[in-house]
C-alpha cells in the first residue's frame, strides 16, 4: 500500500466555519453511527481532512466526489465532536 501524505492540521481562519459547524454540515448521525454525507465536495473534504475530522478509508487512495460516505470516515476527534463528547 502506498504511503499517504499527512497534511498539517490547520486551524480555521477568521470567517471560516468552526470544526463543530463543519462536522454538523458533513456528518450524518444515527445513534452512535457517524458517517459523511455522500455529496460532500472536494473543498469540504480537504477542510475535513486538514482539521483532522476525517481520514481516508483504507480501501481508497484519494477522495472521490459523490462517494464521501465510502471513502471518508470520521476520526475519533470528529466522532467525539459531533456527538457532543467534547466542547467545541
Amino acid at each position: 500500500m502506498p504511503a499517504r501524505r499527512v497534511k498539517e492540521l490547520q486551524m480555521p481562519r477568521s470567517g471560516e466555519s468552526s470544526d463543530l459547524e463543519l462536522a454538523r454540515h458533513a456528518f450524518a448521525v444515527k445513534g452512535f453511527r457517524v458517517r459523511c454525507y455522500p455529496d460532500i465536495d472536494a473543498e469540504t473534504a480537504d477542510q475535513l481532512l486538514a482539521r483532522g475530522l476525517v481520514e481516508l478509508h483504507d480501501d481508497f487512495d484519494e477522495f472521490l466526489p459523490g462517494e464521501a460516505h465510502r471513502c471518508l470516515r470520521a476520526t475519533q476527534y470528529g466522532f467525539d465532536l459531533v456527538l457532543g463528547r467534547i466542547d467545541a
